[in-house]
């Protein structure tokens, strides 16, 4: 689904433990809160990086939208892996704001980045 441009937001296991830290450490009052690295990644942009982290090559195609979503839609009347349901999912952003939590901490920015978070990531599963 190379054509399509979704974001996600992601979050890093370390950013994740800072946050858990400021709780233990009584520095973030009680409240809900969005926990997110700062920089929503798109899924073609996941596959990039990840081939790139890997150093291996990826072939993205990019079958034009048109295609696809009809496609879906005859998924939808033959039972197809792929329908118009479906294809909501995987190319819709999903993306949630990280602003409160970086106030009420004081923080200008998540103190690891999206790609660092990846990196870290993807490596500990080639590792595993």
């Amino acid at each position: 689904l190379g054509s399509f441009e979704n974001k996600r937001s992601f979050l890093s296991i370390d950013n994740l433990l800072l946050v858990i830290k400021e709780v233990i450490n009584g520095n973030l009052q009680s409240g809900i809160y969005n926990v997110a690295d700062d920089t929503p990644i798109s899924t073609r942009e996941l596959v990039e990086y990840m081939s790139s982290v890997l150093k291996k090559n990826v072939r993205i195609f990019n079958v034009p939208i048109s295609i696809v979503k009809i496609l879906a839609k005859i998924g939808n009347q033959i039972n197809l892996p792929l329908n118009e349901e479906k294809l909501k999912k995987l190319t819709e952003d999903y993306i949630v704001s990280n602003e409160k939590i970086k106030n009420e901490l004081k923080w200008n920015t998540m103190p690891i980045s999206s790609f660092d978070g990846l990196k870290k990531t993807i490596l500990s599963f080639k590792d595993a």
